[in-house]
């Protein structure tokens, strides 16, 4: 791998590499306090970085990740305001692919940790639909799996 030589270069180097440690912290199957922070925090930090050097693709991606992260650290608001973000995006910009599948699945896990069970089965529904039209065999299985994690929505008393 060649080192990027332009500072635009190490930022999109540095938004993959946070994006890419955002995952592997998000799949790890128990993490510590201190873990969880620095989750958010490589989240946020790719999502700047693609910000400032990424398209609209790399943005609402990275939109969609940090609304994962949002809802799987309880963050309802946060969680709603960046899959809203990150639907918008994919809307408007027209795609239709693996990205659209994957801002429905987002958006039915933020639904779920504000408590909206409705919204949440909505969205999964719309989820479903999109992943079925998947040409890619491998987006199908990878935002299918994603799909079948999405939890049910959280109860007034457990916010």
């Amino acid at each position: 791998m060649t080192e990027p030589s332009d500072a635009s270069g190490w930022q999109r180097h540095f938004a993959a590499t946070l994006y890419n440690h955002t995952w592997d912290l998000l799949d790890k199957p128990h993490r510590t306090g201190d873990e969880d922070d620095e989750l958010l925090a490589a989240a946020f930090g790719s999502r700047f970085l693609w910000g400032d050097v990424g398209d609209a693709s790399n943005r609402s991606v990275g939109d969609g990740q940090l609304a994962r992260v949002c809802a799987e650290l309880g963050l309802a608001e946060l969680a709603l305001r960046f899959a809203t973000k990150c639907l918008t995006a994919t809307q408007s910009e027209g795609f239709t692919d693996f990205r659209l599948a994957s801002a429905y699945e987002t958006m039915a896990r933020a639904q779920a940790c504000a408590g909206n069970a409705d919204e949440r089965d909505r969205y999964v529904a719309l989820a479903s639909e999109a992943v079925a039209t998947l040409d890619d065999p491998e987006d199908r299985e990878i935002i299918g799996g994603q799909l079948a994690t999405v939890p049910p929505a959280r109860s007034a008393s457990a916010s």
